[in-house]
């Protein structure tokens, strides 16, 4: 993502994917995004440190950028959501060409006195909701979200097939 905020939208495509290199999935899981037929879906992951929430949520009201909640790993779905970490995010591409660009981006969000920065992933949800673009979630499709290391690259979509480490 870092290096798509040096980069300007060009021509020639429906659609951007983001997939994060720690993300199992299944071509299946790709076509069921582009089914939905939204600017931005996105397929729901657990957190690394708490198993019971998908990595996506609500702003508190009235602060856009703020966490508010997170989604149950139990949510089935489609949802539209005022964040989400895209590390399977398909966009079209003229939500991003209707987007203000450097798309995603780190925010300073204030709370009183308290103000803290985004990771950029809030940041791209903060810029598409001020674009008056939805950001949707299935929840009915969550992929695998693993801790790996450098030497932990499994990604094979030439065959088609299940991924290593991918549940059903």
């Amino acid at each position: 993502k870092s290096q798509k905020i040096q980069q300007y939208p060009v021509g020639g495509y429906d659609y951007f994917l983001m997939i994060d290199s720690d993300i199992d999935f299944k071509l299946s899981h790709v076509l069921a995004l582009i089914e939905n037929d939204k600017d931005i879906c996105c397929a729901p992951y657990k957190m690394h440190n708490n198993q019971e929430l998908f990595d996506c949520g609500m702003f508190k009201p009235g602060e856009p950028g703020r966490i508010f909640n997170r989604f149950s790993t139990e949510q089935k779905g489609t949802y539209k959501v005022d964040w989400t970490g895209a590390g399977f995010m398909l966009i079209k591409a003229e939500a991003l060409r209707a987007m203000s660009y450097p798309w995603y981006r780190h925010i300073i969000v204030k709370s009183g006195d308290e103000q803290s920065e985004t990771s950029e992933d809030i940041g791209f949800c903060t810029n598409a909701k001020e674009s008056n673009i939805d950001i949707w979630c299935d929840f009915d499709i969550p992929i695998g979200h693993r801790k790996r290391t450098t030497s932990d690259f499994n990604w094979n979509l030439d065959t088609g097939v299940e991924l290593v480490g991918q549940e059903s």
